[in-house]
């Protein structure tokens, strides 16, 4: 969007805003985010408030100082583990798809991400799988 703008001879101003704005609606997706992942732990509603409303200087100091990726990245891990923990998770075949899905795109954030979801998800997955076959026993 904003190599869009300068395209069209906008002042190179308008980037920068236009690349705040950008981030700041990120950390708004990030409190979602957090919101999910909290509810998928089962944190007391009282704590979750605590860490939502300690997590808003934070993301908006983020979002105005520095101008990276770093932010999206947090988003998409968080919306990660807020899936890959739900309890229902090993029931569908979708939420696997959908990790994969959410995996790349923290990969295309950050390379370094790439690893980290790699061996994550597969050790989860086998947690799961063994998991599966301990209650099936018995």
């Amino acid at each position: 969007m904003i190599p869009i703008l300068l395209l069209f001879r906008f002042k190179p101003l308008y980037g920068v805003y236009v690349s705040k704005i950008l981030s700041i609606t990120i950390g708004l997706f990030t409190i979602v985010s957090i919101r999910r992942f909290s509810r998928t732990l089962q944190i007391n509603i009282i704590v979750e408030r605590g860490i939502l409303f300690g997590s808003i200087p934070a993301l908006v100091l983020f979002s105005l100082l520095y101008n990276t990726p770093d932010l999206l990245l947090v988003c998409i891990l968080i919306f990660y583990l807020s899936i890959i923990f739900d309890l229902g998770y090993s029931n569908n075949l979708f939420n696997g798809i959908l990790c994969g899905f959410i995996g790349s795109l923290a990969y295309l954030t950050k390379s370094f991400a790439f690893p980290f979801f790699l061996f994550h998800f597969i050790l989860c997955n086998l947690i799961f799988y063994f998991r599966s076959l301990k209650i099936g026993k018995g």
